[in-house]
């Protein structure tokens, strides 16, 4: 749902989940459709939104039995609109011998229908619902049909069905756990509307005064994701986007009373950039083979309806809600939230996605830290609500919106996400949650908090119930005072988690948490994540590991400590802050405090820092560096090489260069290159404990060899000859050198000799660009690599 808080009619009575036995096989709350599964809905709807706020039409349901001898079947829907001289059911195309009825007390919204026949378990049938009337009218959350007139947009009819607001326009099986496995739209309106819903557009035509526009999507979804719009609408697409070799469509319905500034296309837009984001850090886009597109109406914040999210106007130019909506196209769409209770499972990661998206799209100019840190202001601020939501919250659409409720599924739910990024680290993180999206028994269907903390247990090795407890169904927050220890001028470090203090409300005895603390040098700094479980730490943030019995761990740096900070970037829910230091005799056993250490923790060697991975074409082949924080741990680096960019090669060890401030430079030349002329490369480093990381991954095409120009050496140090031949020495030659960034560093004209010698050793290091340009304009460009 949403990035602001929502609109939704209250369920007038909702039976509590399993508590008869007709409802223990079904997720919905009302029990219908506790027999069949559902497999397909047609819509065939006349909306006008010029008239009186009405639905007509029909919908055709195809089920699938799941019990024997079925001879009733039951949908979600609203009696006081739809239990009308207009409602006709029909089965084979025919009423006869079809009954309806609908319920006297408690949830009267449930239609009733006993079929003319009996049906055998696993048998594929359908019935047609046709219906006329005027959906009810919302009680401060959650929308399900509404008419508004908006300045810009216009009269408008829309839907916003989340959460219980269905079965205000269509009768449905209102459950998560049985998604629809494909629908059809089939729309009329008068001739000067348009129609948006979710799916592909196949046709739209104008017959006689009305136009019709039929969309088919071939996805399972959720009953509450089902959406209409009808307006006077202008179509906006926008250059497709490539996902994985299939072209996107992109696609904005904007009121016809706007005429959106070359400013406010550029910010919807960002969710092209968005998208190829997401998808590189998730799985492909999931609805890739039919669209993604937004479209106006009546709301003020956004609604993630599958692949075309329902926006405000004001929604439709803030990249944060254009991020929101689009990750929950992943986290709420295509793995959808079991029951209500598990909402955060859209929420907090969908929040969090605003994060990764100023982090990942850096086009957009955001800082994730700004807006992070704005989530955790919050969300430190809710400590009464757990993240999971009860029974009582869930009971209709004004308990779960509320507040309190908003602020645990949203800010303490993206918060959660980040908690466990801290403790996995990016490579782990972001695989146990492609694992997730892409778990063929949650992919198009739905999923348990279990279900998330299980797949970062698999990809962990290691159990998280403790965490998930913690967070997930407790309330509060920790605290902590850090206290640390070096001896002088030693890179070594011993780092101390005084006794956890927690909010006063805190229903957590105590919270297994990770806690990030940045460790600050006179130059340089590097950030460490520690879990602790009460009674055992471990080292963390590439998984968790190396658990140590106690609160002490010790680290090996490449710096001299001056400082510890808490939690700088708000990464996760602890607060803290540095006390006084233990001072400088470490090793030996000491009291601090109330705290007695005994012996010396062990020592861990933080992993290595990759600081860039460049490579440059040269005439010998492809030349490659790579650049690390400077350490004292015993490493090995090789570079690996791909012709696709997914399936990589070790192509050698990288061999130990130069060392500077800056950090230690790695080389290799790939000679090996043949007549390919695209190649990836990536570096791997391998610390003393096993531990791997990768580079980024980099490109580079071979470039057609220049006749009569020739350079040496390459990579070059302190000087490089430039060789000509085959009529360059004729006349005078410009020669020019650019940077990696294309700045100028060096430019003369020299008279044509077959041999030159360019000083570069006042240049720093990195790739370079030698233009030569011979008198009468011919030029030809040579790369080289500086190293130092």
């Amino acid at each position: 749902m949403k990035t602001l808080l929502r609109a939704a009619r209250a369920t007038p009575f909702l039976l509590l989940l399993f508590c008869t036995a007709i409802q223990a096989q079904t997720t919905g709350y009302s029990g219908t459709g506790n027999n069949i599964d559902v497999k397909y809905h047609r819509f065939e709807w006349t909306l006008n939104p010029a008239a009186a706020k009405n639905i007509a039409g029909t919908v055709t349901t195809y089920f699938k039995t799941t019990q024997a001898n079925v001879s009733n079947i039951s949908f979600d829907f609203a009696k006081v609109s739809f239990d009308n001289r207009d409602l006709i059911v029909k089965y084979h195309g025919s009423t006869a011998g079809v009954v309806v009825t609908w319920p006297t007390s408690g949830n009267t919204n449930i239609l009733k229908i006993k079929l003319p026949v009996t049906l055998a378990v696993n048998t594929l049938d359908s019935v047609s619902i046709s219906y006329s009337g005027a959906p009810p009218d919302f009680s401060t959350y959650g929308e399900g049909f509404d008419k508004q007139n908006i300045t810009g947009l216009g009269v408008a009819l829309y839907t916003l069905a989340e959460s219980y607001g269905d079965d205000d326009f269509w009768p449905c099986k209102a459950d998560m756990q049985d998604k629809i496995d494909s629908v059809d739209f089939i729309i009329t309106t008068p001739s000067a509307y348009r129609a948006a819903a979710n799916g592909k557009l196949i046709s739209d035509f104008i017959s006689g005064t009305n136009r019709i526009m039929t969309y088919k999507h071939r996805y399972p979804i959720a009953s509450y994701l089902v959406a209409v719009a009808v307006a006077d609408y202008i179509v906006y697409n926008r250059a497709p986007v490539n996902i994985s070799g299939t072209s996107v469509p992109i696609t904005y319905f904007i009121g016809s009373g706007r005429t959106p500034t070359t400013t406010q296309l550029n910010t919807m837009d960002y969710c092209r950039d968005q998208l190829v984001a997401f998808s590189n850090k998730f799985g492909d886009y999931p609805f890739k083979n039919e669209k993604y597109g937004m479209y106006e109406f009546g709301w003020g914040g956004g609604m993630e309806h599958q692949t075309f999210s329902a926006m405000g106007w004001s929604a439709m130019n803030s990249w944060s809600v254009i991020a929101h909506e689009l990750a929950h196209q992943w986290f709420g769409d295509k793995v959808t939230f079991a029951t209500w209770n598990h909402l955060w499972l859209a929420e907090g990661f969908a929040k969090y996605s605003e994060v990764l998206a100023a982090e990942l799209v850096t086009s957009m100019g955001k800082d994730p830290v700004s807006h992070r840190t704005s989530i955790k202001a919050t969300a430190l601020s809710t400590t009464t609500t757990p993240i999971y939501l009860s029974q009582a919250s869930i009971a209709n659409s004004n308990t779960i919106w509320t507040t309190p409720n908003n602020n645990t599924l949203y800010q303490r739910g993206a918060m959660v996400v980040s908690m466990l990024r801290k403790l996995a680290g990016d490579a782990k993180f972001f695989q146990a949650l492609k694992n997730y999206l892409a778990d063929p028994a949650l992919a198009y269907k739905s999923a348990t908090t279990e279900n998330l903390r299980d797949h970062f247990e698999a990809v962990l090795g290691y159990d998280l119930d403790s965490f998930f407890q913690d967070y997930i169904y407790g309330t509060g927050n920790p605290a902590y005072d850090i206290k640390w220890g070096s001896a002088a001028n030693s890179k070594s470090i011993n780092i101390e988690l005084t006794s956890q203090r927690r909010s006063a409300s805190s229903t957590v005895p105590y919270f297994r948490t990770p806690v990030v603390l940045k460790i600050s040098g006179s130059t340089k700094d590097t950030t460490v994540v520690i879990y602790d479980e009460n009674g055992k730490v471990s080292y963390a943030g590439n998984g968790i590991r190396q658990s140590h019995t106690g609160n002490v761990l010790g680290y090996n740096l490449s710096f001299v400590p001056t400082s510890v900070t808490v939690d700088p970037n708000a990464e996760t829910l602890v607060r803290g802050q540095e006390t006084a230091p233990f001072g400088t005799s470490w090793i030996a056993a000491s009291t601090i405090g109330k705290v007695t250490r005994l012996n010396t923790p062990p020592i861990y060697v933080l992993p290595i820092s990759i600081i860039d991975f460049k490579g440059t074409n040269t005439a010998n082949g492809n030349a490659l560096s790579l650049l690390i924080a400077s350490s004292d741990e015993k490493i090995t680096i090789e570079a690996e090489r791909s012709t696709n960019g997914t399936s990589f090669s070790s192509i050698g060890t990288m061999i130990k260069s130069t060392s500077a401030e800056s950090g230690v430079l790695y080389l290799l030349m790939d000679r090996n290159i043949g007549t390919e002329n695209l190649f990836f490369y990536r570096a791997k480093t391998v610390d003393e404990k096993g531990i791997v990381k990768y580079s980024k991954v980099i490109s580079l095409k071979k470039e057609r060899l220049s006749e009569g120009v020739s350079i040496n050496p390459n990579p070059v140090i302190d000087h490089i000859n430039v060789v000509l031949s085959n009529g360059w020495e004729q006349g005078r030659v410009g020669i020019t050198l650019f940077n990696d960034a294309g700045v100028t560093v060096k430019r003369e004209q020299v008279n044509g000799a077959p041999r030159m010698q360019l000083p570069v050793s006042h240049l720093p290091a990195g790739n370079y660009r030698l233009e030569v340009v011979q008198q009468g304009g011919k030029t030809i460009n040579k790369r080289f690599l500086i190293v130092r």
